[in-house]
């Protein structure tokens, strides 16, 4: 067998139960079901364990997906908080941090979305904005409140890109269903998408690293925007 295992870093959800409260490790299915139909074999990363545990994760998976999340601790670049930061969780932050540096370490393929694009972003010593709506003015709604399979609206896509040859196209429709975003880009990247507010929406490495991060949630609309499904086959085909 020859298919390439495709490391989906975890979260974590605490859920009320009949037997009382439960930490759950977990993923939404959706990271899964891209995964599996470009052809990837999807390997659920919790988000616990020592630097050993993690450099072996880096090891054995051969491309990885940074998932969607709660925010960021600001102190991982330099800020104090925010009054509309969201809950934060810094043993999240620690294990995800540390695991996008050993992955890089390894060369290994990764494609960020939406927290996970704010993870290369900041490993990278960029910072974020914390909250789009108060900090940056005439902002559209980046936070949905319909269905997440629904997008809302466009990104303009750099015709020089990596994302550009992935996508095939100057604009796509994107969900959205974030309140942060990139403000100081980070070393070695490149901007290769943007709202029409000039919110980031996309970046990927200048060097030849194979590590994109998208701002929206591509394994939502898999289904209802076939174009999405580009992204995962872009990871299994470089992993």
């Amino acid at each position: 067998m020859d298919k390439k295992v495709i490391g989906i870093v975890g979260n974590t959800l605490v859920s009320n139960t009949p037997f009382g409260d439960m930490e759950r490790a977990y993923v939404n299915s959706t990271y899964v079901k891209g995964i599996l139909r470009a052809g990837g074999v999807p390997l659920i990363i919790p988000c616990f364990g020592d630097l050993d545990v993690i450099q072996r994760q880096a090891e054995i998976c051969d491309a990885f997906v940074f998932s969607g999340g709660g925010d960021i601790d600001p102190s991982q670049y330099g800020e104090e908080p925010d009054c509309r930061l969201g809950e934060i969780d810094p043993v999240i932050d620690a294990f995800q941090l540390s695991l996008y540096e050993e992955v890089e370490k390894f060369g290994k393929p990764v494609l960020g979305i939406c927290r996970g694009l704010q993870i290369i972003n900041t490993v990278r010593e960029g910072d974020l904005y914390q909250d789009i709506n108060n900090q940056i003015s005439d902002s559209y709604q980046h936070v949905q409140s319909g269905k997440r399979t629904h997008s809302v609206h466009k990104v303009v896509v750099d015709e020089k890109s990596i994302l550009f040859e992935i996508m095939e196209q100057p604009e796509l429709a994107v969900n959205s269903l974030h309140h942060q975003s990139i403000r100081k880009l980070g070393k070695g990247l490149r901007i290769s998408a943007r709202a029409g507010d000039g919110v980031v929406e996309a970046i990927e490495s200048v060097s030849g690293e194979k590590i994109i991060g998208v701002q929206w949630h591509p394994e939502d609309m898999i289904d209802s925007s076939e174009v999405m499904n580009n992204l995962f086959q872009w990871l299994v085909n470089q992993a």
